[in-house]
């Protein structure tokens, strides 16, 4: 179901992979299948964050979210988290934007996923710059570059 619907959007065809994906979801919450949910609730939500429709990715990623922890899946519920923290920045609710996000980073940190860190910490940073917090996104970012020499 999901790739059907990555392979539409992959065509520029976004109203029909919304309408697959919304399809999927709804399914996939009907057999209490928390996981697949959980993807089908992300990818939507990342169609619409591209599409600009950022208010309804953030909802989608709070579900993408509660579904994973709902499966212990601590590495896609912080993803999600991360995501819903962009979504937030996006719609200018910044406060709550810096508290999901650093909420995501403290995770991805304590995961000690590389990955999933630098993901959270420069949407953090990106977060904060918008805020005209400069400094803070810097030394956040320092601490993500690793040190040559």
């Amino acid at each position: 179901m999901l790739d059907d619907a990555r392979s539409v959007m992959s065509r520029g065809r976004h109203a029909a992979a919304e309408r697959s994906l919304r399809a999927s979801l709804a399914a996939f919450d009907r057999r209490r299948d928390a996981t697949r949910a959980g993807d089908a609730a992300l990818l939507l939500g990342e169609l619409l964050q591209t599409r600009g429709r950022s208010a309804g990715a953030c909802e989608l990623f709070e579900r993408a979210r509660r579904n994973y922890e709902s499966q212990g899946a601590a590495a896609l519920a912080v993803q999600a988290c991360a995501r819903s923290g962009l979504a937030q920045t996006d719609c200018g609710l910044l406060n709550e934007a810096e508290a999901t996000l650093r909420a995501a980073y403290s995770a991805a940190t304590a995961l000690a996923d590389p990955r999933l860190q630098l993901t959270a910490g420069v949407a953090l940073a990106r977060c904060l710059l918008w805020q005209s917090r400069q400094v803070d996104a810097s030394h956040l970012l320092e601490t993500l570059t690793p040190r040559q020499g």
